[in-house]
């Protein structure tokens, strides 16, 4: 998958979190911007996506055009393509 097929669909289900009625609604957006805030590389990420697509024209702080070029596919790792609930058990080991 393009790393900007796969910003778009990050924003996607931004934008369906945001229209769910109620006080579910809210909670599911706010978990989300919660986790995406947790991570520090998801802005340096999404400003590569926006290169890549042509909708920013200045590179991230110490990437030019070869670095940013490498990530132009999102490739995730071998383990979810074989069970993809791998990613949730994994994250449920940490206690």
């Amino acid at each position: 998958m393009q790393l900007t097929n796969a910003m778009q669909l990050m924003e996607d289900v931004q934008g369906k979190l945001g229209r769910i009625p109620g006080k579910a609604g809210k909670e599911l957006k706010s978990k989300l911007d919660k986790v995406l805030k947790k991570n520090p590389g998801f802005d340096h990420i999404k400003a590569i996506a926006g290169v890549l697509s042509g909708t920013a024209t200045t590179f991230p702080e110490g990437m030019g055009p070869r670095e940013v070029a490498m990530f132009k596919y999102f490739l995730l790792p071998a383990w979810t393509w074989r069970d993809p609930s791998a990613c949730t058990r994994s994250s449920q080991k940490t206690a």
